[in-house]
């Protein structure tokens, strides 16, 4: 068998990540590798089976083909191939369905954990749950309702989770730990389990290997604040500077942990001189400004004025410690909760499956995934799954997460470190396109993995689009060539350079024909600058001049939001009563009015004293059926918790859901919906519960994704349309955030600069007093430059989906906005001269 080596891809946007994966794939089959020897991993089962059916299609076409068969030979370099060979090919992969190994990263872990669930500490048998899915959402209320019930959860351990919470939250009262926590577990979650020591929450020694200066400090504010304010009255200073200055001195004199921040104060200019002017306090030289005079400090000035400034920095620094450790141990015996909950009940989150297979898992020992037998936490794959697992092709590799890649590492490791020629790995991405940051995606994995095993793995570059019409990659790299802004961060701009290459159209393939328009509305006499429905007007104007639905074109409107995807749908509905508009994001279940109907009668079968409930029933066509059945207020309300009670929630859905259409016909909409909330309903009696308030509760929180519509103006967010490609892209949604960065982050993991490594996490104090410390606002610097080249890979992926029209709908900011928007990068980057 011929030595196959590793190679990582590094194609640009519609430069075929698909098809040099398919092909990686034949190109191992035809080396002699059996299919059951590969797996192909990525992120999504639709892109799973785009793999799938992209091999496939090859073989087929190389079957049915001389021309094919030697062009698909030259791809695989096997140009001796015919399509003899090719059919072989085929026929070996149809025969080994059943041992195909081409899924999501999701999948590969459930499926270990199925094998090795006793070693993982979980009961044989769990339930996948969706991580954001109404199921999964359920589960963790249910912890955090037994840890307020006092039966559930002894008083000790009461005590420390809220104990713990106090910590986190400074002081906040018991009456918000409820509401308080669920946002607690969202926000940082994540952040424990790829840092799940201790130590790296909050630990001073941790964060300032040399120590802290500002901590160093134990001084008597009050005494040095009164000895002050005596020198001052002698000094010569303007009366509205030393006015600021005692302002300062009373701050600083009264301030501790439990004292009100003083944001007056803070936001003074004598407040933020003094922390730009540390080094020359500490020296005993300080001079003040005020209206073009200094005002030099004598060295005992100086020196109280630097003991005050400590104290107050050291106070803010000492309660971000404190918050942070507090998250910590509230996350740690949340989770102590929810492991013994899932183990229990057999219940497993996508992102637990994850978690379950790294070391962070302190509850099941950490077990890691390795071919190598006989070492303490191992999962030895080889013989345990269906077949040895040789060659590995990742996708989309660029939104790979830290805690995906700890499930993958070792694997990785081992087959890098292998010199055999008989396994490798093969990995395809784009970090122009990495966009899922928010959610863990770590792009700068890419590189990582190449500057630590070097020549073990051949690099290649991709750059030529498949997809983009000539004026649109003419647009492309005109708006993401040389970055001619100086309002990005330095790095930024240097690692967005690092990753870019001019791109190209593959001639002969997409058109050399096409549109791409800078269009900013018209601003109208009374306004600062256009309105949301200004733009939208000029997206209406569009959608009449180029009728793409009949023309066969399909067209997307990309966003940021759910929230503006829904404003711009309603716009355009109202509008263009005609045309069909899809609105593909996210919708709340009971936003319906058949749905409330049906929920009505859940609420009022719980609360009979519920006149709005008995009303909303009353004056919804279920009124008449009552009337005939002569049900009312005393004995409906049993009828319904008995019929709940024996068949479940669904059953009880499914026949109201009649009732309710033989009184009025529902129309299809209506009957869609129905359909939906009756799937909602049997995922709740999954957990087989008969407890009406629970489901309501479950519905509150439920949420549908759209259906996606092909003959339909599509309307998603920038993050849905990633891996699609559309006839036009129009963009109406460029006026959001600053683009420089991500103003003031309120959480910071710091990572390793060489490895790459998470080492601490701090929940950032304010940022007046970060950036009063060199650590802090040295991460603060690293978390602009992270969100700024965030915003340009949103703002890549959102104009590469375009293959023959591209719209971009600007606007100019407000006369007192400082923001950096998409809207002002494109019109810098393609109308300077």
């Amino acid at each position: 068998m011929e030595t196959i080596g590793n190679k990582a891809i590094a194609a640009s946007a519609g430069s075929g990540k698909t098809f040099q994966l398919a092909h990686r794939y034949i190109h191992l089959m035809a080396s002699g590798v059996n299919p059951d020897r590969i797996i192909a991993l990525t992120f999504s089962r639709k892109a799973a089976g785009e793999i799938f059916d992209s091999v496939i299609s090859y073989l087929c076409r190389a079957t049915n083909s001389p021309y094919q068969a030697r062009e698909t030979g030259k791809l695989i370099g096997k140009e001796t191939f015919e399509t003899h060979d090719f059919s072989l090919l085929l026929r070996k992969l149809i025969a080994s369905l059943h041992t195909l190994h081409i899924g999501t990263l999701d999948s590969f872990a459930i499926k270990i954990i199925r094998t090795f669930p006793i070693e993982l500490g979980i009961a044989p048998g769990f339930e996948v749950l969706d991580n954001e899915g109404a199921a999964a959402r359920s589960i963790r209320e249910q912890v955090l309702h037994a840890i307020f019930v006092y039966h559930l959860m002894g008083d000790a351990a009461r005590s420390d989770f809220l104990s713990a919470f106090k910590q986190a939250t400074f002081g906040q009262q018991e009456k918000g730990l409820e509401r308080s926590l669920d946002i607690f577990i969202g926000d940082y979650k994540n952040y424990y389990r790829i840092l799940p020591s201790r130590e790296m929450w909050g630990q001073a020694d941790v964060i300032w290997p040399g120590g802290c200066p500002w901590l160093k400090s134990d001084v008597n504010a009050k005494e040095a604040a009164e000895e002050l304010e005596n020198i001052l009255d002698s000094n010569n200073f303007p009366q509205r500077l030393l006015n600021g200055l005692k302002a300062f001195l009373a701050f600083a004199s009264t301030y501790s942990e439990t004292a009100q921040w003083n944001d007056a104060v803070a936001n003074s200019s004598v407040f933020k001189s003094l922390l730009e002017s540390v080094d020359d306090l500490k020296r005993g030289q300080a001079i003040l400004s005020y209206n073009r005079k200094e005002y030099p400090l004598d060295t005992r000035q100086c020196e109280l004025l630097l003991n005050l400034l400590c104290h107050v920095v050291t106070i803010e620094l000492r309660k971000a410690l404190e918050k942070t450790r507090g998250i910590y141990k509230i996350i740690d015996l949340y989770e102590q909760f929810y492991d013994k909950a899932i183990r229990e009940r057999g219940k497993l989150s996508f992102s637990d499956a994850q978690y379950l297979l790294t070391e962070a898992n302190q509850y099941s020992g950490g077990a890691l995934i390795s071919r190598t037998a006989q070492q303490d936490a191992r999962l030895y794959i080889d013989y345990r799954l269906d077949c040895k697992l040789d060659h590995w092709l990742l996708d989309e590799f660029q939104d790979t997460s830290d805690l995906q890649w700890k499930v993958l590492h070792n694997l990785a490791d081992e087959i890098l470190q292998d010199t055999s020629g008989q396994r490798s790995l093969f990995y395809v991405g784009d970090v122009k396109q990495a966009i899922y940051g928010w959610r863990g995606g770590n792009a700068r994995l890419f590189h990582k993995i190449l500057q630590q095993y070097g020549r073990r793995i051949e690099q290649t570059l991709l750059a030529t689009s498949f997809r983009s019409c000539q004026p649109v990659i003419d647009t492309v790299n005109r708006a993401f060539g040389p970055l001619l802004t100086d309002k990005l961060p330095p790095r930024t701009i240097e690692e967005w350079t690092e990753n870019w290459q001019e791109h190209q159209c593959q001639e002969g393939f997409v058109s050399p024909h096409g549109y791409a328009s800078l269009l900013e509305p018209t601003c109208h006499d009374d306004e600062e600058k256009p309105t949301d429905e200004d733009r939208y007007s000029l997206v209406s104007s569009l959608l009449s001049d180029i009728d793409p639905l009949n023309r066969g074109l399909s067209v997307a409107i990309l966003v940021r939001t759910n929230k503006s995807g829904k404003k711009i749908a309603s716009f355009l509905r109202h509008e263009h009563p005609e045309m069909k508009i899809a609105h593909e994001g996210k919708a709340a279940i009971k936003d319906n009015a058949v749905v409330s109907v049906l929920l009505a009668l859940v609420q009022f079968a719980a609360h009979p004293g519920d006149t709005f409930a008995w009303r909303h029933l009353q004056m919804s066509p279920l009124g008449s059926y009552f009337t005939e059945r002569q049900d009312n207020r005393d004995n409906l309300p049993i009828r319904l918790l008995r019929e709940i009670q024996t068949d479940g929630f669904q059953s009880f859905m499914r026949l109201w859901a009649a009732r309710l259409n033989s009184v009025q016909q529902l129309d299809g909409f209506g009957q869609s919906r129905v359909n939906d909330f009756i799937k909602a309903a049997g995922e709740f009696d999954k957990n087989n519960e008969r407890d009406c308030n629970a489901f309501l509760h479950f519905i509150d929180s439920y949420e549908m994704q759209e259906m996606a519509a092909e003959d339909a103006v599509r309307i998603m967010t920038i993050h849905q349309s990633k891996g699609l490609g559309f006839d036009i892209v129009i963009l109406p949604d460029l006026q959001g955030k600053s683009m420089s960065g991500a103003n003031h982050s309120d959480f910071a993991v710091a990572r390793d600069p060489v490895t790459n490594e998470p080492i601490w996490a701090l929940k950032m104090p304010r940022s007046i007093i970060a950036q009063s410390d060199s650590v802090l606002a040295k991460q603060v610097q690293d978390n602009n430059e992270t969100a700024s080249l965030d915003a340009l890979c949103v703002l890549y992926v959102a104009m590469t989906r375009a293959r023959n029209g591209l719209y971009m709908i600007t606007s100019f900011p407000g006369k007192s906005s400082q923001a950096f928007t998409p809207a002002a990068f494109l019109k810098l980057q393609l109308t300077s001269a």
